[in-house]
């Protein structure tokens, strides 16, 4: 597969840790939303989620 066949979809992220600085983190990737969409979230606090 060619690079540029792998990137014809949109990247699928995935955060890890929804500490103080994850919502900087999801303004950046929201701002890629053409070519990146976030689709899980973890945080062993399940309130830090909300």
């Amino acid at each position: 597969m060619s690079r540029e066949a792998a990137m014809t979809k949109p990247l699928r992220v995935g955060l890890i840790g929804a500490g103080m600085v994850h919502r900087h983190h999801l303004i950046a990737w929201s701002e890629l939303r053409d070519n990146a969409t976030v689709v899980a979230m973890a945080d062993p606090c399940g309130e830090t989620l909300q």
